[in-house]
């Protein structure tokens, strides 16, 4: 148990560290963390209070590992059900509203206080009143893991993520219902013992998930502080370079127009073949500073009332000669209408839209679709193009990361500027893709950027 208690608090701590503004996570990390306890309290039961007893000094303890010891199992007792019904509510958080939910906090506590103050005090045997406890606490459990499962997502990734979700929570919420509830309310005490059987089973396959898939997002969590903190240094270091080396070109260019000039007036036409392969070059690279600086600077927004059906048919005309061998497919309301900074939806529409047609060489069709969601809205952008491996799919939001060659003014910079364009109006973009079958990007938009 002293190896079990160690791992769910590790676990809790991991959860509360990774995103300490998230109301999920905190409450997950209570449900863990009381988890945890029940864990303590039994080494504190097991191994610690006799091997005190068994001193000749340190008695002066016992009181004190005692209380520690109730303490502990009252909070897994009742805390566990209790934190686990709250995680089922904001996991959910649709289902009622926030002050719903505020409410419901003070509600559940109820059955707690009833059960302190009115049931018998903790006894070795019978650190609760199970009979009794037992009436709220599998209502909570089984409420709890029904509004959990009700969760309904669109993105094919949070679909997955979601399943996982329920496939580590499920199991060993079932197993404390019976261990620790349903089978000593019946006469069988001392089941408890049996949740470590199961944890052993889905500690693994939780660590698994993280690394694999991600767990109420905390792999995409992760992902994305490391994207933001990559794109920060990118952007700090090209806006330098950007200074430096359009200092330096417009010297070339300044002082090869110099050169030109005079080659005119000399007559020296190879010279003037040499200095303008030169100028072309200073041109070249000019714009393709402008072109990285122009995708990795941080601009922030400026929000306006957007309708999105005509802006998707601007950006269409706009690039219509990358989508003539295409069948375009937009099904998008009329009246749909975001919260945006117009000139940077463009140029990340334009982007996408572009980056769908390179991945179809020999034409295909390419399908916008608009869903709406409860918090908002998602925006598809589908082709039917050779699909994007596994390995390449993590990586694509890198930035400088591309799978066509870095020929050109191809930098691998186009999706790493859709996903900051995302990330500055409080939205997400997000890639599933299936290879020789297509690729869809999500860009998930709130109702209020």
């Amino acid at each position: 148990m002293l190896i079990v208690f160690i791992v769910l608090w590790l676990i809790a701590a991991v959860f509360l560290i990774l995103d300490t503004k998230s109301i999920v996570m905190r409450w997950l990390s209570v449900f863990v963390f009381t988890g945890g306890c029940g864990a303590l309290g039994a080494v504190l039961d097991n191994d610690l209070i006799p091997y005190i007893t068994g001193l000749d000094t340190g008695h002066f303890m016992l009181p004190l590992l005692t209380q520690l010891k109730i303490i502990c199992s009252l909070t897994c007792y009742y805390g566990l059900p209790y934190s686990y019904m709250m995680l089922a509510l904001y996991y959910h958080s649709t289902l009622v509203s926030y002050r719903i939910r505020k409410q419901l906090a003070y509600f559940l506590l109820i059955p707690i206080a009833a059960c302190l103050l009115f049931t018998p005090a903790y006894t070795l045997l019978y650190p609760i009143t199970y009979s009794i406890v037992v009436w709220w606490v599998i209502p909570y459990l089984v409420a709890g893991s029904i509004i959990i499962a009700l969760r309904q997502e669109v993105l094919p990734i949070q679909k997955q993520r979601h399943l996982i979700t329920c496939m580590v929570l499920f199991p060993p919420v079932l197993a404390v219902a019976i261990f620790s509830y349903v089978f000593p309310a019946i006469g069988f005490l001392q089941m408890w013992r049996y949740n470590i059987w199961v944890l052993l089973f889905v500690v693994p396959y939780f660590v698994y998930s993280i690394i694999k898939n991600g767990f109420m997002g905390i792999q995409l969590f992760v992902e994305a502080r490391k994207l933001d903190s990559t794109l920060k240094a990118i952007t700090s270091g090209t806006a330098l370079m950007n200074h430096s080396i359009k200092n330096d070109v417009g010297k070339m260019r300044l002082f090869g127009a110099k050169i030109r000039r005079q080659s005119l007036e000399a007559g020296h036409t190879e010279l003037l073949a040499d200095l303008q392969v030169m100028l072309s070059s200073t041109e070249h690279i000019y714009d393709l500073i402008n072109n990285v600086h122009k995708h990795t600077k941080d601009e922030s927004p400026v929000f306006s009332e957007v309708a999105l059906a005509p802006l998707i048919q601007e950006v269409q005309d706009t690039i219509s000669p990358y989508l003539e061998a295409y069948t375009v497919q937009v099904s998008v309301p009329t009246d749909a209408v975001i919260r945006a900074d117009e000139s940077q939806i463009k140029e990340m529409l334009a982007n996408l839209l572009i980056n769908a047609t390179e991945a179809m060489p020999h034409g295909g069709f390419l399908t916008l679709l608009l869903t709406y969601i409860k918090k908002g809205f998602i925006l598809e952008i589908k082709d039917t193009g050779k699909g994007i491996s596994k390995n390449d799919l993590r990586k694509v939001l890198e930035p400088f990361y591309t799978t066509k060659g870095s020929s050109g003014y191809n930098f691998g910079l186009g999706l790493t500027y859709s996903y900051n364009v995302m990330k500055n109006h409080g939205g997400s973009l997000q890639i599933s893709s299936e290879l020789d079958k297509g690729t869809s990007i999500y860009l998930v938009f709130p109702k209020k950027a």
